[in-house]
């Protein structure tokens, strides 16, 4: 299916969304409504200036689950202790049944607790074990909440407790709920890694539902957000619709030797008391460094770095860099003398063995090897390709790239080191 429209009918859904969301900024809107509609604008790169964080310090001890919630929206105030979060956590526990459930009935309400949930978790400070107990056993309970935000619903419980809630695929004939998940998708791309992937007649079905027959008008604040960005992610998709095979990032990795012709390491600097400019590439860090640099402009949200994988046993690997939209993972290996090759080898070997539990969310590897040998055996490197190629055939391909011939030996860097201003 092709749908082809006038480019001044989207410009004006565009402008009549944003303003419409914009309406949160009005008095009488819920105050957790207000920090969700500038949580999605801004995650989504909107251009419009939207404050994300309220000057005032947040009322948690007399204010309802609103203004909890809202704390998952937000960036958190440095005068908000732990404590004092982890207070209102606790007051909005002991609150009798009804009003949890009038919680969790708020789909809105449910996704900014687990957010605010997750940000404490990361902190490692507090125990948040018992918010995450409760948090699991009121969500588990039956509501009433609205079927087109019922997702958003889930995307919380996700959050808090990955229970595969986004794998269950949209009704391609419930066009609101579609254009929700669709939005949704754009911003919390990790938490949709294993969900069903939408086709093109899907997404142009969707979209022309939102410009032609949906009344936007009608629609309440926080669901024109999401429209918009819904919008926006169909508009940037369509611009890249070519986007670049596994076949085209192997190609962008090997380019990636020609891209340290303008390599900059200066012997002496270009003005009196200034230091030399000297990048140079040390470790397997600095590597992923510099493919971060120049993949993020081509894959953007779909790149991710560091990030663990589903794993069976007691070990969670964690991955280089991985590409959700091709389901592939970057492993990058720094060699420093030839009898790396061997480790490396046995590295791959092992990585094998633990990344691809679940190809649903990753299937295939490429292998990035920088080879920073002093005393390069360039008849090596394909017998390592090709053993490294023949361990699986989800190894797309092996990759190497050699020093810029500008950077120093490493024979001579700790002398360079001892002669450094």
């Amino acid at each position: 299916m092709v749908f082809i429209v006038d480019r001044d009918l989207i410009l004006s859904h565009q402008k009549n969304l944003l303003q419409l969301a914009r309406e949160a900024r009005k008095t009488g809107v819920p105050v957790h409504i207000n920090g969700f509609v500038n949580f999605i604008l801004s995650s989504s790169n909107s251009t419009d200036e939207l404050a994300i964080q309220s000057e005032e310090t947040p009322n948690l001890i007399y204010a309802g689950y609103p203004e909890i919630a809202r704390l998952g929206f937000i960036e958190l105030h440095t005068n908000c202790s732990l404590e004092f979060i982890a207070s209102g956590l606790d007051r909005l526990i002991n609150r009798s049944l009804e009003r949890q459930k009038e919680l969790f009935q708020d789909s809105i309400a449910v996704l900014g607790v687990a957010l605010l949930i997750q940000k404490l978790n990361k902190t490692q400070i507090l125990d948040t074990h018992r918010y995450i107990d409760w948090f699991n056993e009121r969500f588990q309970e039956p509501t009433h909440s609205p079927i087109e935000t019922k997702r958003i619903r889930d995307l919380g419980g996700e959050i808090v407790n990955p229970r595969g809630l986004l794998n269950v695929k949209i009704d391609e004939h419930k066009q609101q709920s579609a254009l929700i998940d669709f939005a949704l998708r754009a911003i919390f791309p990790y938490q949709f890694r294993n969900s069903p992937a939408y086709n093109q007649s899907q997404l142009s079905t969707a979209i022309k539902y939102l410009l032609v027959e949906l009344d936007i008008n009608s629609s309440s604040i926080e669901l024109a957000a999401l429209y918009y960005v819904a919008l926006n992610s169909y508009i940037d998709q369509s611009i890249t619709r070519l986007l670049p095979t596994k076949s085209d990032l192997v190609r962008i990795l090997e380019d990636t030797q020609h891209s340290f012709k303008r390599w900059v390491w200066q012997e002496n600097a270009n003005a009196a008391g200034k230091q030399p400019a000297r990048w140079l590439i040390d470790n397997e860090y600095h590597v992923q460094s510099f493919l971060w640099c120049i993949l993020y402009p081509i894959f953007k949200g779909h790149l991710v770095d560091e990030v663990y994988v589903e794993s069976f046993g007691n070990k969670q690997p964690r991955i280089d860099i991985g590409v959700l939209s091709l389901k592939t993972i970057i492993e990058v290996k720094f060699a420093r003398n030839n009898k790396d090759y061997k480790k490396i080898e046995e590295e791959i070997a092992g990585d094998l063995g633990i990344y691809f539990t679940n190809l649903n969310q990753y299937d295939s590897l490429i292998v990035y090897i920088y080879d920073d040998n002093d005393n390069p055996k360039p008849e090596k490197r394909d017998s390592l390709r090709n053993a490294i190629l023949n361990r699986s055939e989800l190894v797309e391909d092996v990759i190497f790239v050699v020093r810029p011939s500008m950077l120093p030996t490493r024979s001579n860097r700790k002398t360079l080191n001892q002669q450094s201003p």
